[in-house]
C-alpha cells in the first residue's frame, strides 16, 4: 500500500510540477501582491489520486468551502456537562475489534493475559489510509489513533503577459499517531496521551518556497473543566523552514490532565479534551496562513476498580480515545475450555426465542447489535442481584426439567451478570440462562473481567458482543 501511494505520489507531483509552473528568476512581489492574490492552506484527502483531483480544482478556483475541504483556523469549545459529553460518546460510530488473548489455566486456576499495548506504527497507519485519512482519523483501540493527510498551500494570481494564472504551492503529508495510556503506576496523578507526527513528501512548485517556515503543534481545548488540557513543558510546537523539515521530519507532543476531585457524581473523576494538528505556513513574500485539523476527543479518567487479581494489576488512571464503540469476541473454538460460553452467546443472539426462560416469538435479547449494546454494570450488590436471579431461574428449569444440569457444571447468564442489562437490572425476560462446564464459566468470567481493566471499560460504558466459528 505504502508503494502504491509513493507511485500515486510520484505521478501526482510531476502533474503538479507542470500545471504549478513559476515564472523563472527572482520572485518580485509588489506591496498589492497579497491582495491581488488568491490562497489556500488546507487538508486533502490521504489518498493521492482524490488529492490530486482537489488540487487541480483548487487551482482553477474553486474555494476550499466549494469543495468541502478543511482550512482556517478552529474554534474554542465551551466546557460542557460531563453527562452530555458522556452521552455523545455512547453514540460513537465508529466500531473496533478487541484483541485479548484467552486465559489460560495455572496453578488450577484460568488467568488472563497480562496487559499489552496494541499501538499503531507509521507503516500500519499508511497501510490503512482509507481509515486513516478520514478527518477524524483512525481509532484502532482505545489506546491508538492515527491520522494521514496531504496539506496543500498555495497561491495564485494572473501576470501580465501570461493568459493563465501562475501558481506557488507546499504540499506534504502529515502523519499523527496518538498513544493512550493505562497507568499503572500509583503514584503518577496525571494523566496524558503522546503523540508522533511526520512531515513528509515534500513537494515545492519553486526551489525558493523552501525557505517557508512552517509550524507544527497539537493543540487541545478542554470540554468538562480547564485542568483537562495541559501541555508538557518538555514538548511544544516546532517551527522549521521546508527544507529543516525535509532533513528533520519528525515532531512529538504530549497532552495531560490533572484529574479532579473525587465526587459522588464523578466518582471515576472523568474528564475529556479534543485535539487538534495546529499548522502555519509563513512562505517568503506570500501571505501567512493558518489550518487547524478536524477534532478528535479524549477521555480521562482515575477509577478506583480497574483491578485484575491474577495476575495482580491495578490500574490507576488512564487517558484513551473515546469516541469508539469495542466489540469483544467469544470464539467456539479457541480456547476450548470457552466454546460453551460462546455457544451459550451466539444461540442468545441468534435464537433467543429458543433460549429460557420466557421462550417465545418476539423475546429480544441484546449485545449483538450497535443499536442493542451492553453497558458495564459497577455496582457489587447489583451484580450480585443478577447472579441470584439467574441462578434461581437455573435451578427452578433443571428441577423441572426443562434444562439439564450435567456434573461439573455452573449456572451461565447472558448478557453478563456485570452488565446493566442482566437478568435483575436490564427488564423482564430479556436474557437467557443455562448450566455450563464450570471451566468454561469461570475461565470466561475471568476473562471478561480483565478485559474491563485492560480497556478502561467504565461504569455505564456501552460495548458490543459478537461470536467467532
Amino acid at each position: 500500500m505504502v508503494k502504491q501511494w509513493r507511485g500515486l505520489a510520484i505521478v501526482m507531483s510531476l502533474a503538479l510540477l507542470i500545471s504549478l509552473v513559476a515564472s523563472p528568476g527572482t520572485i518580485q512581489a509588489d506591496s498589492g501582491s497579497a491582495k491581488e492574490g488568491y490562497s489556500w492552506f488546507v487538508e486533502l484527502p490521504g489518498d493521492a489520486k482524490k488529492a490530486a483531483s482537489l488540487q487541480k480544482q483548487l487551482e482553477q478556483g474553486k474555494t476550499p468551502v466549494e469543495l468541502g475541504l478543511t482550512s482556517g483556523k478552529t474554534g474554542t469549545s465551551p466546557l460542557r456537562s460531563l453527562s452530555e459529553v458522556q452521552k455523545e460518546d455512547a453514540k460513537a460510530q465508529q466500531t473496533y475489534d478487541v484483541k485479548l488473548d484467552p486465559p489460560i489455566k495455572i496453578n488450577k486456576k484460568w488467568t488472563p493475559p497480562r496487559f499489552q499495548y496494541d499501538y499503531i506504527s507509521k507503516e500500519e497507519c499508511l497501510d490503512n489510509i482509507e481509515a486513516s485519512g478520514k478527518d477524524e482519523g483512525w481509532i484502532k483501540n482505545h489506546f491508538a489513533w492515527c491520522r494521514s493527510k496531504i496539506v496543500s498551500y498555495g497561491w495564485q494570481r494572473y501576470r501580465f503577459p501570461y493568459p493563465f494564472p501562475i501558481t506557488y504551492g507546499v504540499q506534504y503529508r502529515v502523519t499523527e499517531i496518538g498513544y493512550g495510556t493505562n497507568s499503572q503506576d500509583k503514584d503518577k496523578q496525571e494523566r496524558e496521551v503522546n503523540f508522533d507526527y511526520y512531515i513528509d513528501d515534500i513537494y515545492t512548485t519553486h526551489p525558493f518556497l523552501n525557505a517557508s517556515k512552517l509550524t507544527v503543534d497539537i493543540d487541545c481545548n478542554p470540554l468538562i473543566q480547564p485542568e483537562d488540557c495541559k501541555e508538557s513543558e518538555s514538548t511544544s510546537k516546532i517551527e522549521r523552514t521546508i527544507a529543516q523539515w525535509r532533513i528533520n521530519n519528525f515532531g512529538r507532543k504530549t497532552l495531560y490532565s490533572t484529574p479532579p476531585p473525587k465526587t459522588d457524581d464523578n466518582p471515576e473523576r472523568i474528564g475529556y479534551m479534543e485535539f487538534f494538528t495546529h499548522q502555519v505556513m509563513d512562505p517568503p513574500q506570500f501571505p501567512t496562513r493558518t489550518l487547524d485539523s478536524p477534532k478528535q476527543k479524549v477521555r480521562w479518567d482515575s477509577a478506583d476498580y480497574m483491578k485484575v487479581i491474577d495476575p495482580n494489576q491495578t490500574f490507576y488512571n488512564a487517558g484513551i480515545f473515546s469516541n469508539v464503540r469495542p466489540i469483544i469476541h467469544f470464539s467456539l473454538s479457541d480456547p476450548s475450555v470457552m466454546q460453551e460460553q460462546a455457544q451459550h452467546i451466539k444461540d442468545a443472539l441468534e435464537h433467543p426465542e429458543k433460549t429460557y426462560p420466557y421462550p417465545g416469538e418476539g423475546k429480544i435479547i441484546p449485545g449483538g447489535k450497535y443499536s442493542l449494546p451492553l453497558t458495564r454494570l459497577k455496582d457489587k450488590s447489583s451484580i450480585r442481584k443478577n447472579r441470584r436471579k439467574s441462578q434461581y431461574w437455573c435451578k427452578k428449569l433443571s428441577n423441572e426439567g426443562v434444562i439439564p444440569k450435567p456434573a461439573n457444571s455452573e449456572c451461565d447468564e447472558f448478557p453478563f451478570a456485570s452488565t446493566w442489562q442482566g437478568s435483575a437490572t436490564g427488564g423482564e425476560g430479556k436474557y437467557s440462562v443455562r448450566y455450563i462446564n464450570k471451566d468454561s464459566n469461570q475461565a470466561g468470567g475471568t476473562w471478561l473481567g480483565a478485559w474491563y481493566a485492560y480497556d478502561r471499560i467504565l461504569n455505564e460504558d456501552p460495548f458490543n458482543v459478537r461470536v467467532n466459528p
